[in-house]
């Protein structure tokens, strides 16, 4: 299956949610998922995660993309910025 995670901010942002982010994409791609994590350029910083070789990373400010469902973190604008045909929760 393939699994879209999509932050407001960036994953260098370093905070807990992004951790929280990071380590649930690596589990389910162990899990033999197919995760894109999809991140805005907002609150970058020096902090990063380990993601395992299965997950990939974008970060850009508008995202077009395939997805068989997509995980969005709640903020205002997120529908628009992140554009994908996949149901969202």
């Amino acid at each position: 299956m393939r699994v879209a995670l999509c932050h407001h901010y960036s994953l260098t942002h370093g905070g807990g949610g992004e951790r929280i982010l990071a380590d649930a994409a690596s589990y389910l791609a162990r899990r033999g998922h197919e995760v894109q994590i999809r991140c805005l350029p907002f609150r970058g910083g020096v902090a990063t995660f380990h993601l395992d070789d299965g997950v990939e990373y974008y970060e850009k400010p508008l995202h077009r993309f395939e997805a068989d469902v997509a995980y969005h973190i709640y903020a205002p604008l997120t529908p628009y910025l992140f554009r994908c045909k996949a149901p969202r929760i």
